[in-house]
């Protein structure tokens, strides 16, 4: 708190007091008292102007200046009359209290916030669980009769399936405490089973698959890392080519780095919009051309990758294919197992 800034709120104070001791001078002056009584006067008027000032700006910067530095300090900002102690004037302090309440208020409300979004939680989970079986009743109807009409069906369940999935991946994400454990992680056997466990979707799109140089161990999630990669996997499924659509699997070992390529030579993405596929929701021209999508496969690739500590990267050229770059960091200071 600067004084000038203080002085600035004191300025009918300061006018109030020149007015009556400017009038009380011009007395003494036309009834002629002496010079040193005026003087006296002047001293007097100014000293008991200026140091009411000074102590009130005195008692009162120490409390204005630890909460200024606190809030630009502080990332969780209500926390501050925790660590600022109550002032000993009258504004400060009605200040303080209110603050306090509001805090606390906030607080409540939070805590309500928290207590309701658990509970949706655990419903969601439920539901998720719920919902697997008469999904994979239905599924096991279809291999068991099977004709044109039930493969149709079990295409769209096991699209069903997988929005199962993303949901409750969604739900796992939203979780304030760790709900992942890093281990070392054979990179091939990882993009070999996300591989097989969409081979149908694969193989019913004529989709040609290649990996190669993928003998690296990397430190990640091993059920997390495999749903990013089946997101990423039917990602290049929907937006293939139509002639002959492939997906190339591949890594580079960096000094500090693994890194793994997932690259396809479908119709990409319109330049301009390269910058948003990674944001919730987003769907893109070209996304819109092709089956019904959320926009939420990427968005949730890109949260649950930086969440592990993991970068994902996407460069694309419409008409010729995207590629996916998932960055391993070599270090093992998240390794838990």
């Amino acid at each position: 708190m600067s004084f000038i800034g203080f002085l600035k709120g004191k300025v009918a104070y300061v006018i109030t007091n020149g007015i009556v001791f400017g009038l009380l001078v011009l007395n003494l002056h036309l009834f002629r008292y002496s010079s040193y009584l005026i003087y006296l006067t002047i001293i007097g008027g100014l000293v008991s102007t200026i140091l009411p000032i000074l102590l009130e700006y005195i008692k009162k910067r120490g409390f204005y200046n630890a909460m200024a530095t606190c809030v630009d300090s502080l990332e969780k900002k209500y926390i501050i009359c925790e660590l600022v102690p109550r002032p000993n004037f009258i504004e400060g302090a009605i200040v303080y209290d209110g603050l306090r309440q509001i805090n606390q208020n906030m607080m409540d409300e939070i805590k309500t916030y928290k207590h309701r979004m658990k509970d949706y939680k655990e419903y969601i989970d439920l539901w998720v669980h719920e919902i697997k079986t008469p999904v994979t009743n239905v599924l096991l109807l279809t291999t068991n009769y099977k004709n044109e009409v039930t493969t149709s069906i079990e295409e769209e369940m096991e699209k069903i399936e997988g929005y199962i999935e993303q949901t409750l991946y969604y739900s796992k994400m939203s979780l304030v405490e760790k709900d992942y454990v890093i281990s070392s992680i054979s990179l091939s056997e990882l993009v070999k089973g996300a591989v097989k466990h969409n081979k149908k979707m694969l193989i019913g799109n004529g989709i040609q698959v290649h990996l190669y140089d993928l003998d690296y161990t990397v430190n990640t999630d091993e059920k997390w890392c495999a749903f990013v990669l089946g997101q990423i996997i039917t990602n290049c499924v929907k937006y293939r080519n139509e002639k002959a659509p492939r997906i190339e699997f591949y890594a580079k070992k960096e000094e500090q780095n693994i890194t793994l390529f997932i690259r396809d030579n479908g119709i990409g993405i319109k330049e301009g919009e390269i910058e948003k596929v990674l944001m919730k929701g987003f769907v893109g021209t070209n996304g819109r051309k092709r089956e019904a999508t959320t926009g939420m496969g990427l968005y949730l690739c890109n949260k649950l990758l930086t969440k592990m500590h993991h970068r994902i990267n996407v460069t694309s050229t419409e008409g010729g294919g995207t590629t996916v770059v998932i960055v391993f960091p070599k270090t093992n200071f998240f390794l838990l197992n």
